[in-house]
């Protein structure tokens, strides 16, 4: 009886089975003719703005090609055979953002990858819109005013009441007109959009009565915040009772004595926003405008995938990541089994829960049932950025499922080497 290439499941009745083999007289022959699995010794590389380059040691047991995907990562030498060494080299990075290219290794059965994360030249420059006014107090009678706008995108502007309008002049002001006002004193609000930043101005105007609005002054006008949660405190003087109201709910705001106290949440993600908050007392407005950065995404996660361990109906996985834009934050680990026809297909998820010196390890387990049955199979590794949730390659591993000598038990266990 000839068995090649046959994978047996080994509980109880597997052991039964076992045994029945050892008792036969009938000969078992093996056959474990399976080529070695191209491995490369890292997974990805991440440089600073400047020129530079790095290798990568290759294990094969036949021929392999090599390729860039950007033109500014040149690899050489192109081919190669059994083991060998890859000279990746990067052009310096004259652009504010970092940027990404993936080098491809495959031989005759598999492809291993190399992501190159280059830090951009300097953070990347967004001009924040801004209006040359904060705001305007007008008379009970009709009348026009104009402010000056700054922003390097189209913005359009609305007004929240009737009787005052906004018209664009087309050359970087904003004309505000208001209709005689004939009751009490009363507020209105203009909104300013670019796309990206939102600003607001208050027009206040007085009543018939000619009667002033209570004095109102709030100590600023604009904050700029970190992307990361935080709280400060902005004095107000009023002449009578203010309240105050955040327009956003990533924002809070609260009356305290005579300051107001913000507090904001963390930034999900790497677009700015902004948000309103308003003080009134009487009819009269203030409004505060706080702008928070978005996250940064500099460098790409890295990491190394150190063991994979293959059992029926689930695969562990083990090793270490981190993403350097939050060194001190979990990463997102995703597992990809590579199928028959070459497709990698999504089996679950896992984060990194520990400090393990520069990194942070990984150990977890997920229920699949697809490498069953399989003589070989490759098991992926995927980090997820933090700010941006893109993925990004850690490595892979070949699980060669080879028949033990007659008499022992198999290990399906392979650690990546």
């Amino acid at each position: 009886m000839a068995v090649s290439g046959v994978r047996r499941a080994f509980g109880l009745a597997g052991a039964a089975v076992w045994g029945v083999v050892l008792a036969s007289t009938v000969s078992l022959q093996i056959t474990t003719d399976l080529p070695a699995p191209l491995e490369l010794d890292r997974t990805s590389w991440s440089l600073d703005p400047v020129p530079g380059d790095t290798t990568v040691e290759v294990q094969a047991d036949g021929e392999w090609v090599v390729g860039s995907d950007r033109p500014w990562l040149t690899v050489s030498p192109a081919s190669g055979s059994g083991t060998g060494r890859i000279t990746l080299r990067a052009a310096a990075n004259n652009q504010a953002s970092a940027r990404w290219a993936t080098v491809s290794v495959t031989d005759a059965g598999s492809v291993r990858t190399v992501m190159v994360n280059q830090a951009g030249d300097g953070s990347a420059q967004v001009v924040p819109l801004n209006l040359g006014e904060d705001g305007w107090d007008v008379g009970p009678h009709s009348g026009t005013t104009t402010v000056p706008i700054a922003s390097d995108r189209e913005w359009t502007a609305s007004s929240d009441q009737p009787w005052l309008t906004v018209t664009p002049t087309g050359t970087g002001r904003l004309a505000l007109s208001v209709v005689q006002n004939t009751g009490a004193c009363r507020s209105a609000t203009v909104r300013v959009d670019d796309g990206t930043f939102v600003r607001h101005f208050v027009v206040n105007q007085e009543g018939a009565s000619r009667q002033l609005s209570p004095s109102l002054q709030v100590g600023a006008s604009h904050l700029d915040v970190d992307w990361d949660a935080g709280t400060t405190s902005v004095l107000v003087s009023a002449d009578g009772a203010w309240t105050v109201a955040s327009d956003e709910a990533w924002m809070t705001a609260s009356a305290s004595n005579s300051v107001v106290v913000l507090t904001w949440a963390r930034n999900p993600g790497m677009v700015p926003r902004t948000g309103t908050v308003r003080v009134m007392s009487g009819g009269a407005t203030r409004v505060l405008q706080v702008d928070q950065a978005g996250q940064t995404d500099r460098y790409a996660p890295e990491g190394k995938l150190e063991k994979v361990v293959a059992r029926p109906g689930q695969v562990q996985v083990k090793g270490r990541a981190v993403d350097r834009d939050q060194p001190a934050t979990d990463v997102q680990v995703d597992v990809y089994v590579k199928t028959t026809t070459g497709d990698q297909t999504f089996v679950g998820s896992g984060a990194t829960d520990r400090a393990d010196g520069d990194l942070r390890s990984f150990d977890f387990t997920i229920a699949t049932s697809l490498l069953d049955g399989l003589d070989r199979s490759d098991v992926c590794i995927m980090a997820r950025s933090v700010p941006s949730g893109a993925e990004f390659f850690l490595g892979c591993s070949t699980i060669v499922v080879s028949a033990p000598a007659v008499g022992t038990r198999p290990e399906p266990s392979v650690s990546p080497s």
